[in-house]
């Protein structure tokens, strides 16, 4: 939520040309908004985040709407929604997100998706997430969905730091076959 992402998953950032946009934070309690006017219509964004509701406890809700053309009147929503708990070395989260609107013929998208880190000691971390992505297609078009799978590893001893991402993509907004893998591993020095 706080860095916004994109239709699909939440509220879309503003950019950086011709934008108005606030960020303050009051306690736990932070705010960001943006408005920015272009040629095709306007764009405007929010996001609300109070951190530590309780002891580890996180929660933010975003809203943005992006109007297709001064002309038309047509725009698109956007929401999303996340609850972190933080206990002793552990994180959990939840989000979710919507899109509707638009042009005629433009698709909507409903999303969802958790993810865990666990910090087994000072030098490894393991993590897990999913997400989920409704494409929710016009009349007489099939919906399709798009899942992600990741796990993650990080070790750290002294100046080195050695980290594992794979990931897994099965569909996306045009197909239900598409499949995708990806492995990283990657090494970082630090001098």
């Amino acid at each position: 939520v706080t860095g916004h992402g994109t239709t699909a998953v939440g509220v879309t950032d503003q950019g950086s040309v011709n934008n108005l946009a606030y960020n303050g934070s009051f306690g736990d309690i932070t705010v960001s908004a943006a408005w920015a006017m272009s040629a095709e219509g306007g764009q405007g964004s929010g996001v609300l985040v109070y951190d530590n509701l309780l002891d580890g406890l996180s929660i933010g809700y975003g809203y943005g709407e992006d109007q297709e053309s001064a002309a038309n009147k047509l725009k698109t929503e956007m929401s999303t929604a996340f609850v972190k708990y933080t206990a002793g070395p552990a994180v959990i989260g939840y989000q979710q997100g919507e899109s509707t609107g638009g042009k005629a013929g433009a698709d909507g998208a409903a999303s969802n998706g958790y993810g865990i880190a666990f910090n087994v000691n000072e030098n490894l971390s393991l993590s897990y997430q999913t997400y989920e992505i409704d494409h929710l297609k016009t009349a007489g078009n099939a919906d399709t969905n798009t899942e992600f799978d990741a796990i993650g590893a990080a070790y750290t001893m002294g100046a080195a730091k050695v980290t594992l991402n794979s990931s897994e993509q099965s569909g996306n907004s045009t197909s239900t076959t598409y499949n995708e893998e990806r492995t990283e591993i990657a090494l970082s020095l630090n001098f």
